[in-house]
Order: structure tokens, then sequence, then C-alpha cells
């Protein structure tokens, strides 16, 4: 008991110097609601001897029968409180001390402060901590999967600001389950357009550094199960990039197993709405420099031999009607460090050189990293010959397989940018997500590969990713979410490189 009525009395002086109104609105709902174990940990690095307000919130969490924690290392079985300071002034963040999902923010303070963000050197980003402002629900029409202050809204009337986490990287709560991402620079240093995939739609914001604007949206003109693929280039040089989408269509049958038809477009940005500059082209689309490729299915394949080219003129392009011949999954590899090498994701999903003439690995260049275990979205192939798990019995054929889009690959300059999943799901029902993931950068030297890391790693799963340059720095743009599937709470993460 004394114990107790000292935890109590620290955490008075724990909280916050901000003078607010004794009522919590956000906080009450869910302390009332929860039905788990009554103790409540307080987090952070506050010295307790600091301040003496907020008595309401420490008589509410006493009067609701909860043990108050001060010591965060003392791991609560219930809830933990945190205390940020965000772009947007002072704010409690609400968990669950099982597995770290947020229950409810409580901002303390309501004007945000005048000066700009702040960045300095990047530290590690917890996700199942993080720092969020109040946030206004993002682009997806799909059901919002974490509690947010602000009532929904239209989704052109959609701005989301940022918070700032841990003091340098910049945090950005998306509503709905984005799977991929594309950046492109903007008009200044901080600036930048972002296009997000989602399963249905394609959604275009433009973001300053500190909110996401949305602008518009472009929803396939097709039936469509899935997002797969996003990518961006600007292929006539004009300074205004040009999209390439592709979503999966999945046919599923009793008899014949599940069958993925592709649906592909390119896509303009020279105005504020997406432009069609294709019809459907029922491909895979990657670009290789300036070059878009197209790389379709065959029946019973992941994909066909034939390689084409598409080609822009004016506001329409055309496929080349001359193919290549390619061996290799286009989605699979990059043309780099030069014209006659390819970077690949071999069998083991080790990265390796191949030459670009005759499809062979050059000795010594495997990188022998553990990139871990990535699966992006999948594209299901019917099998021509049905295998058998054990036996011969209907329930043990298997007719179709899936096949995981690979992690992006994105060359920079003269390296080349992709993820490590370091961060793994846990055991099911019991478990709960561990480790990190993190940004590398591989580099050419001597004739063989070499790994750098210089963002810092996060505790979420990352998805996709863009890299901008400017000024010299880098900085990238992290789709992150709290499940391996993506379909937990996803953030967009904003991390200026280490030096």
């Amino acid at each position: 008991m004394r114990s107790r009525l000292l935890s109590a009395l620290m955490l008075l002086v724990l909280l916050s110097s901000v003078a607010v109104a004794a009522t919590w609105p956000q906080l009450e709902k869910k302390l009332q609601d929860w039905s788990g174990d009554k103790e409540i940990v307080i987090a952070g690095e506050q010295d307790p001897l600091a301040d003496e307000a907020l008595m309401p919130l420490v008589e509410l969490l006493l009067e609701s029968g909860y043990v108050v924690l001060t010591d965060p290392s003392a791991g609560a079985k219930g809830l933990i409180l945190e205390k940020r300071a965000t772009a947007q002034g002072t704010t409690l963040v609400l968990k669950r001390a099982a597995d770290g999902g947020m229950l409810a923010l409580q901002r303390l303070s309501e004007q945000p402060p005048a000066v700009a963000v702040s960045r300095p050197q990047p530290v590690p980003l917890a996700v199942s901590r993080p720092a969020v402002a109040p946030a206004v629900v993002a682009p997806a029409p799909a059901a919002i999967s974490v509690p947010l202050v602000a009532p929904s809204q239209r989704i052109d009337q959609v701005r989301l600001q940022a918070a700032v986490v841990a003091g340098s990287d910049v945090l950005f709560e998306l509503d709905g389950h984005p799977l991929r991402i594309a950046v492109w620079p903007g008009r200044n240093p901080e600036s930048f357009e972002l296009f997000l995939l989602y399963d249905k739609t394609l959604e275009r914001y433009r973001c300053d550094g500190r909110e996401l604007k949305h602008v518009s949206s472009f929803v396939p003109p097709s039936f469509v199960s899935a997002g797969l693929s996003l990518d961006v280039a600007d292929m006539n040089q004009d300074g205004t990039p040009e999209l390439a989408v592709v979503w999966t269509e999945d046919y599923r049958g009793v008899a014949d197993g599940t069958d993925s038809h592709l649906h592909s477009w390119l896509l303009g940005t020279g105005s504020e709405q997406l432009a069609v500059l294709s019809g459907d082209l029922e491909g895979y689309l990657h670009f290789v420099g300036h070059s878009l490729k197209l790389q379709r299915r065959s029946e019973f394949s992941l994909f066909a031999p034939e390689l084409f080219e598409v080609e822009l003129a004016g506001d329409n392009a055309r496929v080349r009607p001359q193919p290549e011949t390619e061996n290799r999954w286009l989605m699979n590899y990059v043309v780099w460090p030069d014209a006659s090498q390819r970077l690949v994701w071999n069998a083991d999903q080790r990265l390796m050189l191949e030459d670009a003439q005759s499809r062979q690995r050059r000795a010594g260049t495997t990188l022998l990293l553990d990139f871990g275990k990535y699966q992006g979205s999948p594209v299901h192939v019917r099998l021509e010959t049905p295998e058998y798990r054990s036996g011969f019995s209907a329930a043990d054929k298997v007719m179709s397989k899936p096949h995981f889009i690979v992690r992006r690959l994105q060359q920079v300059g003269a390296d080349v940018f992709t993820l490590v999943r370091g961060r793994t799901p846990g055991l099911p029902l019991v478990g709960r997500a561990s480790g990190k993931d993190q940004l590398v950068q591989i580099e050419s030297v001597d004739g063989g590969l070499q790994a750098r890391y210089p963002f810092a790693a996060v505790e979420a799963f990352m998805l996709d990713f863009g890299i901008l340059t400017a000024d010299g720095t880098l900085t990238a743009v992290a789709l992150m979410n709290e499940k391996e599937d993506g379909q937990g709470a996803a953030y967009l993460c904003l991390q200026k490189a280490q030096h």
C-alpha cells in the first residue's frame, strides 16, 4: 500500500506542466472499457520532481481502480501511458502493454509550435511506441485499424499532420492498408510527391515535411483484387514523372485453384488528376532507367520469356512489337552498376551480380547478408500438373501456388537501396512481434558488393520505401506496418541519413 501511494505521488509530479481542463474524453472511455489487468505504467524519462499538475488525471486513474507504476522497467501487465512532445503539442498516448497497440491519444496542448520541425541526427524509431499527433482519417476507403482522435472526413478533405519521433524522424499515421509507395522530389528540399498503392485505389499526396495533403485518386477501370507493384520515373525527361502501377485480379475455382490475372497502366502526373496514358497493359511493369519494360504471364508460369518496351509519344503509350528474350522475372533485378551487369535476387534471397549477356553469376559477387524473409503481395499461378501434399485425396491436391512480389531495389546514384527484414511476427496467437527492419545501401567495391546502413532501424514491419536526395542529403520515406502482411496499423516515416 505504501508503494502504491508513493507511486501515485510520483505520477502527480511526472505529468505535464501544461494547464488544461480537467477532462480526459479520449482516455476515460478506453480506461472504462479496458477489461485486462488494472495496472498502468507511466513511461518516459521526465524528472519526477520537475513538475506538479494534472491532479484530475491522477484521481481518474486511482478512482478507476488502477495500480500506478512510474518505473518503466517494472513491466506493466495492463496499460502504458506515455507523454510525448509532438509537432502538434504535448500528447498522452495510451497503449496496451502486451503488444504496444495504441488505444487512445489525448492532446494536452492545443497550440502547435510556431517554428519549423527540427530534425537532428536520426535515432532508432520504435513504432510499437509511436508519438503520433491527433490524426485525421487518411486515404483508403477501408475501415480504420487504430483509434483516431478526429472523426472521419471525405478523402478530398484529408490532411495528415506529422509527429516528431525521438526528436528526429517524422511520422505520419495512415488509414487503411497501403501496400507500396512511390516518391518524387518536390519544388523545395523538404517537399515531395507521394503515391500510395492500395488494393483498390492509387492515392496521390503532397508533403511539405510536416503535412500530407491529399491531391487526387486513381481507381482502376477493371475489377482488381490486390495492389502488386508501383514504380516511378521520368520517361521523356521533361521533369514530370510517370507512374507504372500493377494490380492483380484473382480467379478462384474449386477445381482449378487460384489464378492471378494482371492489370497495369501507365499514368501521367502533369496535372492534379492522374492521367491515363495507356490501356490495360496486362503485365508486370518496371522502369529500367528512363525506359519502361513490360513482361506478361503465361498460363502456367509466373512470367513469359518475352520482354517488351513501352514507348511514350506525347500523351499516348504504345508497346514496341519487337520483344527481347528474358529468362528472369522482371521484378527480380535491376541493371547495375553498369549496363553489362545486373543485381539479382537469387533462390536463397541473397543479392548477387550476374552478366547481362550470358545471365551467369559473376564469381565472388554474392553478398553474404541475411536479408530476412520478405513476402509482398502474391501472384497465384495455376499448376499444369496437380501436386499432392501427403496423399492422393481431393483435399491433398494443390492446383496453384503463390509467388510473392520481391522487396524493392532502388538505384540512387552509384548505389542501390533495399530493406533488411529483421523483424519476426512471433508465434501464432501467443507471440508478439520482435526485432527491427532497416534499409541497407549496397555499394559496388572492387567488383564485389558491400553493405552499409545509413538509416536507423525501426521496430515495425517495413513494406516499401523510396529514397529522396536534396542538397547532398538522403531522406528515406518508409511505409511501415504493425503486421507483417500489411493489414495492421500503417505509418509513413521520414528518416534522414546518418553520417
